[in-house]
């Protein structure tokens, strides 16, 4: 039992006048058990906290509403006192839109290494095949194509043969 609990037990047993024995008989556990508690060897569990904020509050509503949180509920919630009436909560407001930011556009370099790579592979000029790769690229990419699918697509396509006129 944490000494917060210690603390809450105090308060609870001087509010409703009950002795650790009457305690224990309340919450319907042992007097050893309840011993336990006490020499914080043992902990007290969210139902007895419960039993606890029913018996506390008609003398201390107060206390019983810090009893009833300490089991994880509320005086609602165990029946003793109505529900306040709420006035229409407003509207759940979005989260912020966070815009991601835009990558950089790759360095004019890495371009020119793809476009070589494929002038080497054509035995062609640089500036011969820039037109057909962006235009290549331009087509994948309205296309839906990323470079990995179209490089699949690619690989497992059959060379088509020139038409014989």
């Amino acid at each position: 039992m944490s000494g917060t609990d210690g603390a809450l037990l105090n308060e609870i047993t001087r509010v409703i006048h009950l002795n650790n024995r009457e305690l224990a008989e309340l919450l319907g556990i042992s007097r050893r058990t309840m011993q336990r508690v006490i020499a914080h060897e043992s902990d007290l569990s969210g139902p007895n906290f419960a039993k606890m904020a029913r018996a506390v509050h008609p003398k201390n509503p107060e206390l019983a509403a810090r009893v009833a949180q300490r089991a994880g509920t509320t005086l609602e919630a165990l029946g003793l006192v109505s529900p306040s009436p709420q006035s229409p909560s407003p509207p759940p407001v979005a989260p912020p839109v966070v815009e991601q930011p835009k990558p950089a556009p790759p360095h004019p370099r890495l371009a020119d290494s793809v476009v070589d790579a494929a002038a080497d592979v054509m035995d062609l000029a640089p500036r011969a095949i820039r037109p057909a790769l962006r235009a290549a690229f331009r087509r994948a990419g309205e296309l839906g194509l990323s470079i990995d699918m179209l490089c699949g697509a690619l690989e497992d396509a059959e060379p088509t043969k020139p038409a014989s006129g």
